[in-house]
């Protein structure tokens, strides 16, 4: 569900930062005081809400309605942890992990459902919502996982196929050959190594080291190409702090410039509204 309120449309780290503290159980009006020093919340204020600031009744909002989807979304993903560090086979663990976090959020629903009177009150209606929401990230990842599997799958018979039409070619090979025996022993050769390759009796080290450098070659591509988007991306969120900084700043200096001698916390500078004038030279 998205939601359409001032602190709803902080920057996600503010968020992050704001539900911790309410976990921590940091009081309302110090939260909103924190929250309105911050230069980011000043920008999304002044940019989406007119410059007004954030009040305890948004606040109190955002507990009643985001805060608690963050809590169940911590909640699922602490329980899948607890699921795959308890695991005797982490691998086996991991590759089970949607499986388990479907389990966790039907609990979830029967628990909730178990705990029902029977009102559909506004408390019951958000944690309904609240589950909607892990149900509907839990589905993405099941599907992907069975996406994931069905290919494997397919590759395999693929490859058994292959390995089926390989033999079925040398046979028909030898049959054809019987009155050379020089030819006939060739391929009872080829039949000898191809089991052994199969059987895990032997193993084509050239073939290995190959597809070994091949993977190595792919994985420093992909790693360099990892870290380039990287620094694109720091240095973007740099250049766009930095002019996000310099807005406010110039917004703080023409108030300090229309209100001289004032202290611009103290007179709210960032829900100020200027001049017509100084509002079209900006």
């Amino acid at each position: 569900m998205s939601r359409t309120g001032k602190i709803a449309r902080l920057p996600k780290a503010v968020r992050d930062q704001l539900n911790k503290n309410l976990t921590d159980g940091v009081s309302g009006v110090r939260l909103v005081d924190w929250l309105n020093s911050l230069p980011e919340v000043q920008q999304v204020l002044t940019d989406q809400f007119d410059g007004r600031g954030i009040n305890e009744v948004n606040l109190s909002e955002w507990k009643a309605g985001g805060y608690l989807d963050w809590q169940a979304r911590r909640e699922m993903l602490e329980s899948a942890k607890e699921l795959a560090e308890e695991g005797q086979d982490i691998q086996a663990s991991l590759e089970g992990l949607t499986k388990h976090l479907g389990t966790v959020v039907a609990a979830r629903y029967a628990q909730l459902l178990n705990d029902w009177n029977g009102e559909v009150d506004e408390g019951f209606m958000k944690k309904l919502k609240a589950l909607r929401l892990l149900c509907h990230d839990v589905a993405v990842l099941r599907r992907a996982d069975l996406k994931a599997e069905r290919l494997e799958l397919e590759k395999k018979q693929f490859e058994n196929a292959q390995r089926c039409d390989e033999a079925k070619s040398l046979e028909f090979c030898l049959s054809e050959s019987k009155e050379y025996p020089e030819v006939a022993e060739a391929f009872q050769q080829v039949f000898r190594l191809q089991r052994e390759y199969m059987e895990g009796k032997r193993k084509n080290e050239t073939y290995l080291a190959q597809e070994q450098k091949r993977w190595e070659e792919a994985e420093e591509i992909s790693r360099k190409a990892y870290f380039e988007k990287r620094r694109l991306e720091d240095e973007a969120k740099e250049k766009e702090q930095q002019e996000q900084a310099a807005r406010i700043q110039a917004r703080k200096d023409r108030w300090s410039a229309a209100h001289p001698g004032q202290d611009p916390q103290a007179g709210k500078w960032w829900a100020w509204v200027p001049e017509e004038a100084m509002v079209e030279s900006e």
